[in-house]
């Protein structure tokens, strides 16, 4: 029976590999275009999306789609909540990413 538990002394399986930079590069677009739906809600004065919504999407892997829509949009650049948060997680996340790949 093959164990799926991956750890830091054995390199990633291709399938897990592709499986990883197939979640990031979706949940990185589907952040990128809620943010531009939320620009575009509060251009109309519409119903928002919540902010909370963002910094769960940011700490499930889409803060670069986050950051870029902040940018491509000009969408909540001057909360510093954002500016500074969306920064500080990433870096929480690389982080655990250097401490779990060194164990």
């Amino acid at each position: 029976m093959r164990r799926w538990i991956i750890t830091a002394a054995s390199p990633l399986e291709p399938g897990t590999m592709w499986l990883i930079f197939a979640w990031l590069f979706i949940i990185n677009l589907v952040a990128f275009v809620l943010f531009g739906i939320d620009k575009r809600q509060a251009m109309i004065q519409r119903r928002r999306l919540p902010e909370s919504l963002f910094f769960v999407l940011a700490w499930l892997g889409a803060v670069p789609g986050l950051w870029f829509g902040m940018q491509a949009y000009r969408h909540k650049t001057r909360h510093a909540r954002f500016r500074f948060g969306l920064p500080l997680i990433l870096l929480i996340q690389l982080a655990a990413l250097i401490w779990w790949l060194s164990r």
